[in-house]
């Protein structure tokens, strides 16, 4: 886990100022999850933070859903569920006709 550890914190230091997307963040294994974690924590607090990162995660499933089932961290799932997008449900507005810069 050290090797992960400092390979998260080289990656966030590189992002620095720009932005990481982790995809398939379901399918992350629970020592990623419990690596990630603190790593997050470290981002969040004030003056300690290694680097200024915009950290994007995607999946196809509800986490929601993988918490209640236990298969995914509680505490790492309300770190990463700040702002949550549906893109179906974009998809779908531009269909109906929403035009770029419309509150959908």
């Amino acid at each position: 886990a050290r090797g992960l550890t400092e390979f998260c914190v080289q990656l966030l230091t590189a992002a620095d100022g720009g932005s990481v997307l982790i995809s398939g963040v379901e399918e992350m294994p629970a020592s990623v999850q419990c690596t990630l974690i603190p790593l997050l924590e470290r981002l969040e607090s004030d003056g300690a933070a290694c680097a200024a990162v915009r950290l994007i995660s995607g999946t196809a499933v509800s986490l929601l859903e993988r918490v209640t089932a236990g298969t995914f961290s509680e505490p790492l799932f309300y770190r990463l569920n700040i702002i949550h997008l549906n893109v179906r449900d974009a998809l779908s507005a531009i269909e109906d006709g929403a035009r770029p810069g419309d509150v959908v």
